[in-house]
């Protein structure tokens, strides 16, 4: 049963930047030191991802997509924006 609930991770490195697409075609561009996660199985039953760091998200227009970090969540049902949460600030534009 671990397999079912195991996750996938992308991250990037100090002074590095990552863009990594989704299983349903959103793009989500990484800034240093920052890391999302979601689900590897059930993607399209439950679009949740997790976001330490910021993150510049492309959301494709559908079903809700929910996005969780350690001081807040956001859903949007399509759009752009962007998500820093380091330390404690938390931004979303």
């Amino acid at each position: 049963w671990g397999l079912y609930f195991s996750t996938i991770s992308y991250s990037s490195g100090g002074g590095e930047k990552r863009t990594s697409t989704l299983p349903d075609g959103t793009e989500v561009a990484l800034n240093a030191q920052s890391t999302i996660s979601h689900k590897r199985f059930f993607w399209h039953d439950n679009k949740t991802v997790k976001l330490y760091g910021e993150g510049f998200f492309k959301v494709i227009k559908g079903e809700g997509f929910q996005v969780q970090t350690p001081s807040g969540i956001v859903i949007v049902l399509g759009s752009k924006f962007n998500i820093t949460t380091r330390d404690t600030v938390y931004e979303l534009y």
